[in-house]
C-alpha cells in the first residue's frame, strides 16, 4: 500500500540484512492499517461515545442514521498534503479525523466537497 519494499516478518525495515521478502508485497502494518481504513464505521461507538453523542459537524444529538465521516476530506488530503511525511499522512485515516455526523449534514458536507473538487477539475 505505501509502496515501500516488504522485509522479513512484512517489517519495513530489514532488520535482519535479508534483503526484500519476495513473497510479500503489503506491510503487516499496511494490512492492519488497510483493515481499520476500509471499514471505518466498525468504530462508530468509541467515536459516538468520545464525542458525547453529539453530531460532529452541527452539535445537535446523534440520530439513529448517522455516519462516520472524515473530519478533513481524503481528497484534500492528497491534493494539499501530499507533501507531509508519510506517518504523518496515515493519521488522516485514523479515529483523529473520524467523526460520526447525523445523514442530513453528512449529505450537505458531501455536497459541498463534490462542488469544490468540480471548481477544482479541468475543463
Amino acid at each position: 500500500m505505501c509502496g515501500q519494499p516488504v522485509y522479513r516478518l512484512g517489517w519495513h525495515v530489514d532488520l535482519w540484512d535479508e534483503g526484500i521478502n519476495r513473497n510479500a508485497t503489503w506491510h503487516a502494518a499496511c494490512v492492519a492499517a488497510w483493515n481499520f481504513w476500509s471499514a471505518p464505521s466498525d468504530q462508530v461507538r468509541l467515536l459516538k461515545r468520545l464525542q458525547g453523542r453529539r453530531c460532529g459537524e452541527t452539535g445537535n444529538r446523534l440520530s439513529r442514521t448517522a455516519e462516520v465521516d472524515h473530519r478533513v476530506p481524503l481528497f484534500l488530503v492528497w491534493q494539499e498534503r501530499r507533501d507531509e511525511p508519510w506517518p504523518d499522512l496515515l493519521g488522516y485515516w485514523g479515529v483523529a479525523n473520524l467523526q460520526v455526523i447525523n445523514r442530513e449534514a453528512h449529505v450537505v458536507k458531501c455536497a459541498a466537497e463534490a462542488s469544490y473538487r468540480a471548481q477544482l477539475a479541468p475543463s
